[in-house]
């Protein structure tokens, strides 16, 4: 019976990735957009976790007009899952909007659901909303402004760098004396910085692979046990002398015919310890 061995396969996982680390392993910045946009749990950006809204059939504004009554539960729970399920930040405004109308002489609002007027308590308690949404989707509206969510999207503030600084620090860079590498020259079109003032940077390189780097680290590691285990005994044959002076003297002052002398001894090469020599007379 002839047998055949089996080689182990390797799978090359590459090297980890680099550079900024997710807040949360499991979501990405677009999934957690996603998922709220959809009204879905999630977790948010300061680890919180996110439950969805859940439509409350027992929600009533308490108003003179008993708004929550003259709509029907069935068009209020349609707007709600509407809202919430629409899949984007932009279609929220929208949807908002045809449910709120404002007279710009008299500045006074009118909100209604599917064409029956409410009052505003009753819109914003069906929707789960407060009113700074409303107040946004109205100043986007009346200001010809887009719909779009801008959040994170606009550069500017009260730190912003000025453009004439963005550009004296790139002509300052661009002064840098520099060459191109002549082994990587096929690979790259980078160029690289000369040495100043005794500050070096690191030369283009191949690419290692992941045998050689595993190689090195674990040389490190064996020559640190090596010197570890060197500097345990070293300090076990300290000690060990250590307990020799001791019972040497001991024993010294119970035996009058044993004597113990004990001086320090140094090489110029290496420091050793005091070594001990025992007399007794005959």
């Amino acid at each position: 019976m002839r047998l055949q061995s089996r080689e182990t396969v390797e799978v090359y996982e590459g090297r980890p990735k680099r550079g900024r680390k997710r807040k949360i392993s499991s979501q990405s910045r677009g999934d957690r957009k996603k998922l709220f946009n959809t009204n879905k749990p999630h977790i948010n950006s300061r680890g919180n976790a996110y439950q969805e809204k859940i439509f409350d059939p027992t929600f009533e504004c308490l108003c003179s007009r008993e708004c929550t009554s003259a709509v029907p539960i069935e068009n209020r729970q349609r707007l709600f899952n509407q809202f919430w399920n629409m899949g984007s930040f932009e279609g929220r405004r929208a949807l908002l909007m045809t449910s709120v109308r404002q007279e710009e002489i008299k500045q006074t609002r009118y909100y209604s659901i599917y064409g029956t007027s409410v009052c505003t308590k009753a819109l914003l308690g069906t929707l789960q909303i407060n009113d700074s949404r409303v107040y946004t989707a109205i100043n986007k509206y009346l200001n010809c402004d887009t719909f779009c969510d801008l959040r994170g999207k606009l550069s500017g503030g009260w730190n912003v760098l000025p453009q004439s600084k963005t550009v004296e620090v790139r002509r300052h860079i661009d002064s840098f004396p520099k060459y191109v590498s002549h082994y990587t020259r096929e690979k790259t079109d980078s160029k690289y910085l000369n040495p100043h003032f005794n500050l070096r940077f690191k030369h283009p390189k191949i690419d290692t692979c992941l045998k050689c780097d595993i190689y090195k680290v674990e040389a490190k590691a064996t020559k640190l046990q090596m010197i570890e285990k060197w500097h345990r005994a070293h300090l076990a044959w300290g000690e060990s002398l250590q307990a020799q002076m001791k019972a040497d003297c001991a024993a010294a002052k119970v035996d009058s015919d044993f004597e113990t002398l004990i001086f320090d001894f140094r090489s110029r090469t290496s420091p050793q310890a005091s070594p001990i020599i025992n007399f007794k007379s005959s």
